[in-house]
């Protein structure tokens, strides 16, 4: 018997590499600044692979730096995520996917504080 798979997505995915960094607070109550590259995006989320395993659950602020573009100033994208799922297919990498929590925000600012 052949069961038919049901899609649970709410947003469509596209397969886009951006750059982005993540901010979050680590069990010691560090600041930890990281960069990733995203592996797909919606408007609900985001999925990235990181050697790096954050615990389920962590609050994120999620900054995505957008090619340079002569039509427009507005380069990034900021808003905050929650990890809400971890694959381990057993490489060194895991799949992390963040949902966002508030809706993705134009900014010509970036506050480029590389604190590891």
């Amino acid at each position: 018997m052949t069961e038919k798979f049901k899609e649970r997505r709410k947003h469509s995915r596209l397969l886009l590499s951006l750059p982005m960094r993540l901010q979050w607070v680590n069990e010691e109550g560090n600041i930890l600044n990281k960069t990733y590259n995203s592996v797909n995006i919606s408007t609900g989320g985001v999925y990235y692979r990181s050697e790096e395993k954050i615990p389920l659950g962590t609050d994120t602020i999620v900054t995505f730096d957008l090619p340079s573009n002569e039509l427009v100033a507005l380069r990034v994208l900021k808003t905050r995520g929650k990890v809400i799922r971890i694959e381990d297919d057993g490489s060194e990498q895991k799949g992390i996917a963040l949902q966002f929590v508030d809706d993705l925000r134009f900014s010509t600012l970036y506050n480029n504080n590389n604190t590891k």
